[in-house]
Order: structure tokens, then sequence, then C-alpha cells
């Protein structure tokens, strides 16, 4: 969280290309627009992909906007208190409460589509 308050964006090594490995709030967060993703198996690659990055200072710049707007949805304000000021509103607990609901939405339409 500290590294993503100051700007800078996370990657994640997870699983191997292909997998179906999630992110903390899939359902809520756009992992994509502000993170990158380097499979576990090609993580010989991560030096040639954050060059890669560094030279586009646009696509840089609007992966920091993108966190300006997650930071919230992975903070527990709400359990922790506020850090910036800002209202437990839309924090992670929020955010958890709103990919449970959306779960719960799928698991009841797939066991009606079932019966």
């Amino acid at each position: 969280m500290v590294s993503i308050f100051h700007g800078c964006v996370p990657v994640f090594t997870l699983g191997q290309r292909g997998s179906d490995d999630a992110l903390p709030f899939d359902e809520v967060l756009h992992w994509p627009s502000f993170s990158l993703r380097v499979p576990a198996d090609e993580l010989q690659e991560l030096p040639a992909v954050l060059e890669a990055v560094a030279r586009r200072p646009a696509e840089l710049k609007r992966m920091q906007s993108g966190l300006r707007c997650a930071w919230r949805r992975l903070f527990w304000s709400s359990l922790q208190g506020s850090c910036f000021g800002e209202s437990a509103r839309g924090d992670a607990f929020d955010g958890l409460i709103e990919v449970l609901r959306r779960r719960l939405s799928r698991a009841r339409g797939a066991r009606r589509r079932l019966l």
C-alpha cells in the first residue's frame, strides 16, 4: 500500500501465462489499467517489461492516474482509520462487500439456470 500511495505501479508475478489467477477485488478493480502482470514462467522478462513501460511515459502516467482511483478500494479506512482524511465509504470493506454481492448474484443466477 505504501508504494501505491507513492504512485508506484504494482507488478504481479502470479502463475503462468494463461492461468486464471485472480487479484484482490477483481470484480470491482480493473487491474490491467494500473498494474503490470508478468507470468512467473516469464519472470526473466521483467527488466524488459519495466524498461518498455519506462520508455512510454504517457502510459506510465495513465497507470499512475488509475492508481489514484483504485487505492481507496485497497485501503481499509473503516478499520484502520483515515490516512489522508478520506471517508470510510468506498474503502476495501465496501469493495469486499461489493465482490461478495456480485458473487452471490452470479451463484443465484447459475442456480436458477440449472433449475
